[in-house]
């Protein structure tokens, strides 16, 4: 895969040209180190550009071994930068899919970038706030939509990630650059590692966590079974028939009152509200009666004498 490190070449006018679109004799210049490059169009492999001299020191030379930060960096921000071009221009189906890990839930979540309209991708995007991205999706008025941070050894400092403006995230250089190359070989991509985001942009678990659940309305619940009662619930306050206690209420009558007014409004007799009461107090139907009674309360109906 070492023939397609050179994702895309600049032509004459400094203007992006990928392998597909150029044609042999044409004028190209490397992205990296403005060496004169050269196209082939193998008959059993894939397009690709080459360096026409030996560049010992170019990121995107086959020929150069380095393995430093700034070679792996470079490496995958070209990379990243001619995917997210090809996608965002609609010459390839294929979306750069990325993954992360919450750290707060450790669940894994993948996302594939979002095809903005009327909208490139810039190397070294220089930002408002003097800091700059890797690369970037930016709108045609020029306005910040995305920013990526490449990292292999050093990633964002604390000091950087607070003057980063927009959305933004950090990127593993090594998943890049394997992502890229199985995309351009033709093979289904790995996604790309998520190492970072601005604690403003939580993922898809954090979000769903931190939204509001709507609340139940309570509803009141009745202490008897429902079977007992002709409707489940209690009926509006303005509807329901309360029975005054009388003077000289005993101990432990108090309820006895509240609920059988409750009952009464619910609809059932004093008989069912007096088989219900004793079951749920341990008590004998025939006492919740005879109190119900030594009040005034017939046994088929609610009323006072």
């Amino acid at each position: 895969m070492k023939d397609l490190l050179v994702p895309y070449a600049l032509g004459t006018n400094g203007v992006r040209v990928y392998p597909e679109e150029a044609f042999p004799g044409g004028s190209f210049k490397c992205p990296e180190c403005n060496g004169r490059l050269g196209i082939r169009i193998p008959k059993e492999w894939r397009t690709h550009f080459y360096h026409q001299s030996p560049a010992q020191y170019c990121a995107l030379s086959p020929t150069f071994n380095g393995s430093g930060e700034s070679v792996i960096h470079s490496k995958a921000k070209h990379m990243l930068m001619a995917w997210l071009d090809k996608w965002l221009s609609q010459s390839t189906e294929i979306a750069p899919v990325l993954r992360g890990t919450c750290s707060t839930h450790g669940r894994r979540f993948e996302i594939p970038v979002p095809r903005a309209t009327n909208a490139s991708v810039e190397l070294e995007f220089n930002t408002l706030t003097g800091r700059r991205f890797d690369v970037a999706i930016i709108k045609a008025d020029g306005e910040l939509l995305m920013g990526f941070e490449i990292k292999y050894v050093h990633g964002v400092t604390e000091a950087k990630a607070k003057d980063l403006p927009g959305s933004w995230l950090e990127l593993s250089a090594e998943s890049v650059i394997r992502s890229y190359l199985k995309f351009a070989y033709g093979t289904a991509p790995d996604p790309i590692i998520i190492l970072r985001w601005p604690p403003a942009h939580q993922p898809p678990c954090c979000k769903e966590a931190n939204t509001p659940k709507p609340q139940a309305t309570a509803i009141p619940v009745s202490p008897y079974p429902v079977s007992s009662y002709r409707v489940p619930i209690y009926p509006p306050e303005d509807q329901r028939v309360y029975i005054p206690p009388p003077n000289g209420v005993r101990s432990g009558d108090a309820d006895l009152f509240a609920e059988a007014g409750r009952a009464s409004g619910a609809g059932m007799t004093p008989q069912q509200f007096a088989n219900a009461f004793a079951a749920e107090h341990g008590m004998r139907s025939s006492e919740v009666l005879s109190r119900l009674r030594s009040f005034g309360v017939a046994k088929s109906a609610w009323y006072w004498s």
